[in-house]
């Protein structure tokens, strides 16, 4: 424990832990040590200077007692912010890191990477989903601008119909067409882990193309916009597949920015009854 304050020995325990676990079990060598940062995605972070300090601090007493085995100790601490990160690359090297373990990198993700809100317009072709805030981030050369997200949350379309100007959709009619509009059903909804909290906020990606939630999203369906019904929109049938995020749609980045979270709240927020 080095300052996340969720599992592991804090300093001033380290060696009476060791020594109890010696006189229990003295089979047991230590072969390694892990630890966690709690601002590793925050740069220039003081915190993690601190962490390190402490880590030094039990890896020194460690290394002096009857327990540990062995020249080196491995050592456990890099997240997918310390990973992707060049000064953490040269605080590894200068700290002996030996394992990492990425969790967002293994879907294409920078974890809190600044997202600014991002408008599409109804029918907007979708763009690709390479960040130009990459340039802009100290990401180590060989991943600089190749995270690409590869994780798809998507569904079909079970209803198609044209509606009039003035017509509302959905619960508390939280959305009213502003023209004679197609709107088209999407079969997901809050129960499969698309978030309430991007009603008549999030873009869905249909055929190429961006359409807004029109109205509340309900627990199995979510209402979107495709426009004029003699617009693009016109195209999109029952059975085509609509990307709530992923490639082909928003990013997860997006969709979280819209429910006011964190993108790892809504990739693993995907409920078991969605098919893999």
């Amino acid at each position: 424990e080095t300052g996340m304050t969720r599992l592991g020995l804090q300093v001033e325990d380290v060696d009476t832990a060791l020594d109890e676990l010696l006189v229990v079990e003295s089979r047991i060598r230590i072969v390694g040590l892990m630890t966690h940062f709690a601002t590793a995605d925050e740069p220039g972070s003081d915190f993690v200077s601190k962490q390190l300090g402490r880590f030094d601090e039990i890896r020194r007493k460690v290394r002096a007692h009857a327990l540990f085995v062995g020249r080196e100790l491995l050592l456990h601490f890099s997240n997918t912010a310390a990973l992707l990160d060049a000064n953490f690359h040269k605080m590894m090297r200068r700290e002996n890191g030996t394992y990492v373990r990425p969790g967002a990198a293994l879907y294409g993700m920078y974890p809190e990477a600044p997202l600014h809100q991002s408008r599409h317009a109804l029918g907007a072709p979708v763009e690709s989903l390479r960040r130009a805030w990459l340039r802009d981030l100290n990401v180590v050369p060989t991943v600089k601008g190749r995270l690409l997200e590869v994780m798809t949350f998507a569904s079909k379309i079970t209803n198609v119909e044209v509606v009039e100007e003035g017509t509302t959709v959905g619960y508390g009619r939280a959305w009213t067409a502003p023209r004679k509009s197609l709107i088209a059903t999407v079969g997901a909804g809050y129960a499969d882990g698309y978030p309430s909290a991007v009603s008549n906020k999030a873009q869905v990606g249909i055929n190429g193309r961006y359409y807004p939630v029109a109205g509340n999203v309900c627990m199995d369906m979510t209402m979107v916009d495709l426009g004029d019904p003699e617009g693009p929109g016109s195209e999109v049938r029952v059975g085509d597949e609509a990307v709530l995020f992923g490639p082909g749609g928003i990013s997860a980045e997006e969709l979280a920015y819209h429910a006011g979270t964190d993108f790892a709240v809504v990739m693993t927020g995907i409920q078991g009854r969605v098919r893999r």
